[in-house]
C-alpha cells in the first residue's frame, strides 16, 4: 500500500473513532471546561483575598512607620498634653508637619476605601481611629485652619472629617 493509501486509512480510522465516541468526547470536554471555569473563578477569588490581605498589611505597616516617627515631645503637643508648657515655634511647626502627614495618611486610606480596596470591617476601625485623631485639640485647630478651606484635599475626606468633629466622641490616646 502506498503512502497516500495509508494516510487515507488513518484518516478514516480517526473519523470512525470520533464518530463513534463523539458524545463521550463532547461530554468529557464540557465537564473539563466547566471544571476549568470553576477553578479559574476560585483562583481569581483567592488572588483577590490575597491582594486585600497584602494591602491591609501594607496600610498597617505604613501607619506603624508613620507613628513611629513621632517623638515623645511631638506626641505630647499633638495630644494637647502639657498645655501649660510653652513650645518654641520650630517644635510647633514640626508638630503641624506631622499632623499634616498623618492626615494625608488617613486621606489616602479614605481614598482606598472609596475605590473599594478596604473592606467594611477594617474601614470601620480605621475611620474611628481617624475621627479620634481629627478630634484632638491641636488636630482640630489645624483641620479648621488648613484643611477645611483647602482646594487640594478630597472634598469627601473634608466632609468625613467635619462629620467626625460634629459627632464628638472618644478622644482616646491614639498616638
Amino acid at each position: 500500500m502506498n503512502e497516500d493509501g495509508k494516510e487515507q486509512k488513518n484518516k478514516n480510522r480517526i473519523i470512525k473513532f470520533f464518530s463513534k465516541w463523539d458524545k463521550v468526547i463532547t461530554g468529557t470536554a464540557s465537564i473539563l471546561a466547566t471544571v476549568g471555569i470553576f477553578l479559574t473563578f476560585y483562583q481569581i477569588r483567592e488572588a483577590k483575598i490575597q491582594v486585600r490581605a497584602n494591602k491591609s498589611y501594607q496600610f498597617h505597616k505604613d501607619g506603624r512607620e508613620l507613628f513611629s516617627t513621632l517623638s515623645p515631645e511631638i506626641k505630647r503637643i499633638i495630644r494637647g498634653n502639657n498645655l501649660q508648657k510653652q513650645y518654641d515655634e520650630q517644635m510647633l511647626k514640626k508638630a503641624e508637619s506631622k499632623i499634616h502627614e498623618i492626615l494625608m495618611y488617613y486621606a489616602a486610606l479614605f481614598k482606598q476605601n472609596e475605590y473599594g480596596n478596604i473592606d467594611e470591617g477594617p474601614w470601620s476601625d480605621i475611620s474611628k481611629e481617624a475621627c479620634n485623631f481629627i478630634r484632638l485639640e491641636k488636630v482640630r485647630a489645624f483641620w479648621q485652619k488648613k484643611i477645611v478651606k483647602s482646594k487640594s484635599w478630597n472634598p469627601k475626606f473634608i466632609q468625613f472629617g467635619c462629620f467626625c468633629l460634629q459627632q464628638g466622641g472618644d478622644d482616646g490616646n491614639y498616638i
